[in-house]
């Protein structure tokens, strides 16, 4: 990247309405933009926009605050607690959305050459409408564009009015392309990057501790990490350890069911109650992060990544390839993308605990396998997936604006 000699424009990097960068309370798409910024900044004059967060860093790029009002903050409670397609919390979603994008538009007020939009097509309207001579980049983590039919025309009308769409897999896409009319020299793939600094094997020291702090010195550990809820099939773990039967297994399941926030619904109360009869062999640690999260991926015998729904780049592949342990994934959405059957992780079928139960048995019972496939995993993070290289390939797009 050092090759690059680029003017330092003006680049405002708009953030999802629902969390703050610096990512403290979690959430895949805030930890992209911080990394991003960090390394643009040495070619852009960057400004983050996002919910207020702890910007007491000494980073090399700057913040614009946008504050929630008391009728956001309800709303934000709504969507956390209802189901998906409850009709309130649609409207309480658009409110935020609606709101965010006027004061980011009015905050923005034409001052900056590129305005780069992560993970929310409906921002563009608005932020067009009140940022003219500005151009669009959208970075599409999620396929939002084909969620509801009836909003197509939309749609269509914000890719067209989009500079740069970068999508994080081919699968992503392909559903964009397959639904609207899109010119292939507008859209680019970039897949997400993981800092491999930080997700990485840790000495037998450390990781003998966090045995320690969770009591599971002679157990094999079988990990989750992230968000629970449905869709990420964390459930589907819990079945395939009843059918594997195995007393010197435990299963820890770090997340909770909305980043460091969340709040207990009837899923995640599902999950406890599903998991009592297994007595102490599952442990939920809730949201963690830093350290406490490295040096837990490190220890860990296999990582389960079981998401049932097409999950387009989950950033937990990245991080459990960097930290040198054997994937079990399901074949869903990007993932394949990520993974490398049989080389780097195994790729099963989703919502399948009899297959998911083989195969965790089968890494258990095979040292050498499961050794190859981490090593191998390890190796392909540090050649393919260093936040480096992420970012060289977006400074190669926004050269072309």
């Amino acid at each position: 990247m050092d090759s690059f000699k680029h003017e330092k424009v003006k680049v405002a990097i708009v953030a999802p309405e629902k969390l703050p960068v610096p990512p403290t309370s979690g959430g895949a798409v805030e930890f992209v933009i911080y990394e991003q910024a960090k390394l643009l900044s040495k070619y852009y004059n960057i400004s983050v926009v996002s919910k207020p967060g702890d910007t007491t860093h000494n980073e090399k790029f700057s913040f614009l605050n946008i504050n929630d009002s008391f009728a956001n903050k309800i709303c934000e409670k709504i969507i956390q607690k209802a189901s998906s397609n409850n009709p309130i919390r649609i409207l309480a979603k658009l409110y935020n959305v609606v709101t965010y994008s006027m004061k980011v538009a009015i905050k923005l007020n034409n001052k900056y050459k590129i305005i780069y939009i992560h993970n929310d097509p409906n921002f563009i309207p608005i932020i067009k409408l009140f940022n003219s001579k500005s151009k669009i980049v959208l970075h599409m983590h999620n396929d939002h564009f084909n969620r509801y039919k009836f909003l197509h025309s939309h749609y269509q009308m914000v890719l067209n009015n989009t500079d740069k769409l970068i999508c994080v897999s081919k699968y992503i896409k392909n559903q964009i392309c397959e639904n609207y009319n899109i010119s292939e020299e507008k859209i680019t793939v970039v897949l997400n990057g993981v800092d491999t600094h930080l997700f990485k094997r840790y000495s037998l020291r450390e990781r003998n501790l966090l045995r320690n702090k969770y009591n599971v010195w002679d157990r094999r550990i079988l990990l989750y990490v992230g968000r629970l809820n449905y869709d990420k099939g964390v459930h589907v773990i819990i079945s395939a350890l009843k059918i594997l039967d195995r007393s010197d297994c435990v299963l820890i399941i770090a997340g909770s069911s909305w980043f460091k926030n969340g709040l207990k619904n009837k899923y995640t109360e599902d999950l406890i109650n599903n998991s009592k009869d297994l007595k102490d062999q599952i442990i939920f640690t809730g949201y963690i992060t830093g350290k406490d999260l490295y040096v837990l991926y490190s220890s860990a015998d296999i990582f389960i990544c079981p998401s049932i729904w097409k999950d387009p780049s989950p950033l937990v592949l990245y991080e459990a390839l960097a930290s040198q342990i054997p994937i079990i994934c399901t074949r869903t959405g990007g993932s394949s993308e990520i993974i490398k059957d049989g080389r780097t992780g195994i790729l099963i079928r989703p919502n399948n605990p009899i297959e998911l139960a083989n195969t965790i048995k089968r890494l258990l019972n095979n040292r050498k396998l499961s050794n190859n496939l981490a090593n191998a995993g390890r190796k392909y993070s540090l050649t393919n997936y260093t936040w480096s290289k992420h970012a060289h390939k977006i400074v190669t797009i926004l050269k072309e604006i």
